[in-house]
């Protein structure tokens, strides 16, 4: 990637391309190919970074080893957020990130998806295909459940940051800028492509939430309330999985 001197936003073509190869390469990973070589190998979590990593003393990447660091995706967090955000850093409109722009209507909008996503954890169990990939833990648990609350929202952290980033900013500025009024759609696009992995009515209930997302991000020029609004959705499925 690299940065256009006339418009100071990234390439559009060399952005769809970074981001066709890092979620190609993610989906070729989380499905197991193996060719033309074992693509599993860039399912980066703690023990396989600790296995190619590993300095003496001071140095050491251990705490990688740790169980709650056992679901944050390495590859996802370096590859979907902080490689892009370096390119980025330079003339990276920090308004985007700014919540004093926010309006009324702004807020009524995050409580409505909150209300959304309780009425669509609901339907969950009663899905195919959909409730095999979100099993519930039927409350099998003495004790509240930290270890699997941090470790679940790490998992969370890991790759959503990553994931609004890449299409939220990065891939819609330049889309925006590129091809103007309809260039924003190949976000929802990218979106529902990368989940045809899943159930087909999770990938068409991701498009549809993405065209939300990403029409509200463009009119607001506003990179945080997208990233509010998907954190609510994985924060209740994770209530969901854990406690019903």
């Amino acid at each position: 990637m690299q940065c256009d001197s006339k418009t100071k936003l990234m390439n559009p073509w060399l952005v769809i391309a970074y981001v066709i190869t890092v979620l190609g390469i993610d989906t070729l990973a989380v499905q197991g190919v193996q060719w033309p070589w074992n693509w599993a190998f860039f399912n980066w979590y703690g023990h396989q970074v600790h296995g190619f990593v590993s300095l003496p003393g001071i140095l050491s990447f251990d705490w990688l080893l740790h169980p709650v660091l056992s679901s944050f995706n390495w590859f996802r967090f370096l590859f979907w957020f902080v490689v892009p955000f370096i390119f980025c850093l330079r003339n990276f409109a920090w308004s985007w990130l700014d919540c004093r722009s926010w309006s009324k209507v702004d807020v009524i909008l995050l409580g409505a998806i909150l209300l959304v996503g309780v009425f669509v954890m609901a339907l969950v169990p009663h899905l195919p295909g959909v409730r095999d990939i979100y099993p519930t833990m039927g409350r099998k648990y003495d004790a509240f459940p930290w270890f699997l609350l941090l470790n679940r929202l790490l998992w969370v952290v890991s790759w959503l940051i990553g994931w609004e980033f890449l299409h939220r900013y990065v891939l819609l500025r330049a889309l925006d800028k590129r091809w103007g009024k309809w260039g924003w759609l190949l976000v929802p696009v990218s979106e529902g492509i990368y989940h045809l992995q899943k159930p087909l009515v999770e990938a068409l209930g991701m498009v549809v939430f993405s065209l939300v997302l990403t029409h509200w991000a463009r009119k607001r020029k506003n990179l945080l309330l997208p990233f509010l609004a998907h954190l609510i959705i994985e924060i209740e499925l994770i209530i969901f999985q854990l406690f019903f």
